[in-house]
């Protein structure tokens, strides 16, 4: 007999895998992740190295993309700001129509009322 101990958030994971995967228990799950381990000890060496090998591709990738990004931005700012376009200018030149500085201020009820 083989026993180990597990926290309670380890046990409560294992034991929602279990259920997820139809495995009627923790000890089974153990005894056939041993089995497994046993048939093919090569297999969890090789998952880790393929692992290490896609996060070095990701990473490379990574860093591909953040020197693309240097160079997109590098040559933004060396490029000149476009100006705003000149607004079409109206028939009799770009001259406005002068308004009336002054209104009248709205009257208030009661003087609405008298006058």
């Amino acid at each position: 007999m083989i026993s180990f101990r597990l926290s309670l958030e380890e046990y409560e994971d294992f034991r929602e895998l279990c259920l997820k995967q139809g495995i009627r228990s923790i000890s089974e799950m153990a005894r056939t992740a041993v089995n497994k381990l046993a048939q093919d000890p090569d297999a969890a060496h090789a998952t880790i190295e393929f692992i290490e090998s896609r996060v070095r591709n990701l990473e490379g990738q990574v860093q591909v993309l953040a020197l693309e990004l240097r160079r997109f931005q590098h040559s933004s700012e060396m490029q000149p700001q476009n100006p705003a376009p000149a607004l079409p200018r109206r028939a009799g030149g770009n001259r406005r129509r002068k308004e009336s500085a002054t209104c009248a201020a709205p009257k208030k009820l009661s003087e609405r009322a008298t006058g």
